[in-house]
């Protein structure tokens, strides 16, 4: 029989080697001290047991009361601690050789949930089991009504109190239990006998699990969509966690705690890097995009899950602008290269920059034309006052810069309607644009402004959208190139209640002389041109337009269902 002896100690000492060991009472110490085991335990910081000291050392090298058992029950004759320090005990019982992983001078016992106590001893079927447990009052009594004496021979027997009352500790299997001491001694003699040695993961086995886990997690989050990398990363995580359970098996226990954190930091930190690196970036590419397509259309494209923009459009009522420098031709022969490009890079600095202003988006330039849409409930009249802008800001520039500037002026078409408009071209190259009748309409109303001596022409349909907002004057009715419809065309002058007194003395005798025209009185018509406009304002071009007109038609009467309309034969 192994008798424990009493032990006074802190983990400091055990530690240090400085154990004051005390014998029991003469009574219960027994003739050969080798027949001594100590019986000591140290609860973890959550008032657990996990730990069993297999060796201590005070005077000399004693065993634990579970290893001694073990000698015991091998009947060994020699035992010889070979070596036994913080991380490791090698202990040889005759030709027995135990290399025990230790932690602080401790082993981790192998817990088993089947050695429960009371209400749980039916539930966990404990007769079915390597353990019995016996009444010490029945083996006392001779009565053996559960299991036959000769069962008992070659075992290993513990007497000790069962009870949740006395000498009970709290255990890593159930949060609610508690063990008895002389089950804590049991479950060390099977771990020790099994030789189921659990350890801790190491510091470098640690660190490199991080390491392998935390590349991983970069690679799906540098490699993967955001939504893929988090399901990636989760499931890292839970696989790694579920390998804990079956390593535990092989006696390894590894660390749930810093691996998934060293992963979960690193995404966070990646994440961020990813965030500020990607957006940077992105504002970088959006910057240059945006100066090839109009900067909205640029960050539609950029925000795109899909790894290339899709063709196709949509119908959109809209308000379609063409623009182009009168006598461009003309201007380009007197310039270099060189010079005519940095001049038209300013002109359209200057343009861009008025009708982005109004709310239009560029659409394309064409040579030294400018294609811009105007999108929403109120397009026509930022195509309106976009066109104005223009040429204010014309003015000023032409005022404020080189003499080449002097000579550059420009017309304007604006026509409105429905269109189709979206993302138009090859799978190669494709381009955000307009298509429809319209856009060639406002095309041929920008080149038909040189007959009328206007500067911004524009349709029917847009005179009746912006009417009540700007004032405007009648030019003609037209067919332009390549149409047989015929349409009404005005000319846009300036917002509504900005004309002076003089200007609208102009309009006024202005239409007065359209009503002789559309009166068929071509006589009176030219009269008034000539004395009620042209007497007052000799430079109108429209007004010297009509006076002409009507001396043609004077001479050279129209058939009497002539419908007052004018073919444009040129663009």
């Amino acid at each position: 029989m192994i008798r424990p002896p009493i032990l006074n100690f802190n983990l400091d000492n055990l530690r240090a080697g400085k154990l004051d060991i005390q014998s029991p009472y003469a009574a219960f110490t027994p003739a050969d001290q080798n027949n001594l085991g100590v019986s000591i335990s140290i609860d973890e910081p959550d008032g657990s047991l996990r730990k069993y000291i297999p060796v201590v050392n005070s005077d000399k090298d004693y065993l634990s009361f579970g290893l001694a058992i073990v000698g015991k029950y091998w009947n060994t004759k020699s035992v010889l601690i070979d070596e036994f320090n913080a991380d490791q005990a090698v202990i040889k019982f005759d030709d027995k050789v135990f290399k025990i992983p230790l932690k602080d001078f401790q082993f981790l016992m192998n817990f088993s949930d089947k050695f429960l106590h009371g209400d749980n001893l039916q539930a966990a079927n404990l007769t079915n089991q390597n353990y019995k447990y016996l009444h010490f009052v029945d083996v006392y009594n001779n009565q053996w009504d559960s299991l036959n004496p000769s069962e008992l021979a070659g075992k290993i027997v513990l007497i000790g109190p069962y009870s949740q009352n006395t000498d009970t500790y709290k255990v890593p299997i159930d949060k609610d239990y508690r063990m008895p001491g002389v089950m804590i001694h049991g479950q060390a003699i099977q771990t020790i006998l099994d030789q189921a040695w659990l350890r801790d993961m190491s510091l470098p086995e640690t660190f490199a699990v991080s390491a392998m886990l935390v590349a991983l997690a970069l690679g799906m989050v540098f490699g993967l969509s955001i939504f893929f990398a988090l399901i990636g990363v989760i499931l890292e995580i839970v696989i790694y966690c579920l390998a804990g359970f079956l390593l535990f098996k092989t006696g390894l226990i590894i660390n749930l705690i810093y691996p998934p954190l060293a992963v979960i930091l690193a995404v966070i930190i990646a994440y961020a890097y990813r965030y500020l690196t990607e957006f940077k970036q992105k504002n970088k590419v959006a910057g240059a995009l945006g100066q090839y397509v109009n900067a909205d259309v640029a960050q539609s494209v950029l925000e795109s899950n899909q790894n290339v923009v899709k063709s196709g459009g949509e119908k959109k009522l809209i308000s379609i602008l063409f623009s182009d420098i009168a006598g461009f031709t003309t201007i380009s022969e007197g310039m270099t290269p060189e010079n005519l490009v940095k001049l038209l890079n300013e002109y359209f600095e200057v343009m861009a920059g008025a009708i982005e202003r109004s709310g239009g988006i560029i659409d394309k330039y064409i040579g030294d034309a400018i294609m811009a849409l105007f999108e929403g409930e109120n397009h026509a009249e930022k195509a309106a006052l976009a066109a104005l802008e223009m040429r204010r800001a014309l003015t000023e520039w032409k005022a404020t810069g080189e003499a080449d500037r002097a000579r550059i002026d420009f017309r304007v078409g604006v026509a409105c309607g429905e269109v189709v408009v979206g993302n138009i071209g090859s799978s190669q190259h494709i381009q955000y644009t307009a298509i429809g009748d319209i856009v060639n309409l406002a095309s041929r109303l920008e080149g038909a402004n040189k007959y009328y001596g206007t500067r911004v022409m524009v349709s029917e349909a847009f005179y009746e959208a912006i009417a009540q907002q700007f004032e405007l004057r009648f030019l003609d009715i037209i067919t332009v190139k390549g149409k047989s419809n015929k349409v009404n065309v005005y000319e846009l002058i300036a917002p509504k209640g900005q004309l002076s007194d003089e200007q609208m003395r102009l309009v006024t005798a202005y239409n007065h002389g359209l009503e002789k025209y559309f009166a068929r009185d071509f006589k009176g018509a030219q009269e008034v041109f000539q004395k009620e406009v042209l007497a007052n304002w000799p430079n109108d071009f429209l007004a010297n337009f009509y006076e002409k007109r009507c001396g043609e038609l004077v001479k050279n009467p129209p058939a009497a269902d002539w419908n007052f309309v004018f073919k444009m034969e040129n663009k």
